[in-house]
């Protein structure tokens, strides 16, 4: 085989040692990535929580709140958001609802 034969199994072994590296390199990344993507995911459901805390607060706190405030018949076809701004303008008092 002679030298070619020895320069090419050098060659190939090169190649193979830079793949391997290559791949390694990767890999590391691809790890890195998932560490990050995890602690994203952990904080974010952590929020989601907490925002499902703070909804079952107000929709218990609208929902005792109903039976004292009745909302205008003008703000009846209004959107939601004008009805909540209404609503959180609105204080109950002795069983009274004065905005």
């Amino acid at each position: 085989m002679g030298s070619r034969g020895t320069k090419r199994r050098e060659k190939n072994r090169d190649a193979a040692r830079k793949s391997r590296k290559k791949q390694t390199e990767r890999a590391d990344e691809l790890h890195e990535e998932l560490q990050n993507l995890e602690r994203s995911n952990s904080a974010l459901q952590k929020d989601i929580a907490a925002l499902k805390k703070e909804l079952h607060f107000y929709t218990t706190s609208l929902e005792r709140h109903k039976p004292y405030c009745r909302l205008p018949s003008s703000l009846a076809g209004s959107s939601s958001v004008t009805r909540t701004n209404f609503l959180l303008s609105c204080s109950t008092n002795a069983g009274q609802c004065q905005s």
